[in-house]
């Protein structure tokens, strides 16, 4: 509690300090457009950034290590992330700091079809698993079969590139680890698909998902900036679950090629995902650090205080 309350003054000093409001910032976010950031949109056509003096713009990446990756060198200001990646940027940088914690748990899941059972870890045994390489899900799952005692031995990772959903659908593979909100979400739109959900966070894997981060510097060069970008998107989550057909209609109307359905579904599941005040930022951090630690990932020792503000 004490480190959380520091953390708070420190940003209250920084934004007494800094500019207030004020200025043009490309958010960048971490993953094509998905019913994951529509808090971000509803915020953006509510005004929450303009009343604040931030002109927002939106870019998308390719996933979080790339996005944390281009705050870290100072290409973009702020940007979404994973914890994982959050974290891992330790290995070769302290310039990255976490703001706001919208997920406090992972969304990740298996998924499968109808024949294919998927309800207990051991029932990954004698699959073909689709995993996308060179993302933090890599290392989730690791820590999913860490955690469980499962045999490599005994089934398959597949890595894969492209939409997970038509891969299914083939046979080339039978199960996909993917966020719920994501690809098992637009499954599950097609009620002749059945889809099977295991969410690892279920069985083990504990560790911070969704989250804001900016870099150290411009968390001093531009405090009033940040603290209003921070507001803008708790505003925008938290009065988006609140309206969610209208938070819903703001996303589609900058990504129209979203299915309706999946957007509004997908909403739904991040609603029930948010963060609340009462959940303890220390702790869910703290939980992370060991998870990557325990997987031998973390080069150096890091302490909740060096991640947080």
């Amino acid at each position: 509690m004490m480190l959380r309350v520091l953390s708070l003054i420190a940003i209250a000093l920084l934004v007494s300090c800094g500019q207030h409001g004020g200025g043009k910032v490309t958010l960048l976010i971490d993953w094509q457009p998905e019913p994951t950031y529509i808090g971000l949109y509803y915020a953006a056509e509510q005004g929450y950034f303009a009343e604040r003096g931030v002109d927002i713009q939106f870019e998308n990446s390719w996933g979080s290590v790339q996005a944390t990756k281009a705050v870290s060198v100072g290409k973009y200001k702020i940007a979404t992330s994973s914890g994982g990646a959050t974290i891992l940027s330790r290995n070769y940088t302290d310039n990255v700091v976490s703001l706001l914690e919208l997920y406090p748990e992972i969304p990740s899941a298996l998924y499968s079809f109808q024949n294919t059972p998927l309800a207990k870890p051991s029932d990954i045994y004698g699959k073909k698993v689709g995993i996308y390489p060179g993302s933090v899900n890599t290392h989730e799952f690791d820590a999913f079969v860490k955690a469980n005692g499962l045999d490599r031995k005994k089934f398959e990772v597949v890595p894969i590139s492209g939409a997970d959903i038509p891969l299914l659908k083939a046979g080339n593979i039978d199960m996909a680890l993917n966020y719920t909100e994501m690809s098992a979400n637009l499954a599950s739109t097609d009620e002749s698909l059945n889809v099977n959900e295991l969410h690892l966070r279920d069985f083990g894997v504990r560790s911070v998902g969704l989250n804001l981060i900016t870099s150290s510097g411009f968390l001093s060069e531009g405090a009033g900036v940040v603290r209003g970008v921070v507001e803008a998107v708790k505003n925008g989550y938290r009065e988006g679950c609140s309206n969610r057909r209208q938070a819903v209609a703001a996303f589609l109307k900058s990504n129209a090629s979203v299915p309706k359905n999946h957007a509004m579904s997908g909403w739904n599941k991040v609603c029930d995902e948010l963060y609340s005040p009462s959940i303890d930022r220390e702790a869910s951090w703290s939980r992370t650090i060991k998870m990557y630690s325990r997987l031998g990932l973390l080069k150096t020792e890091v302490d909740t205080a060096d991640v947080i503000r």
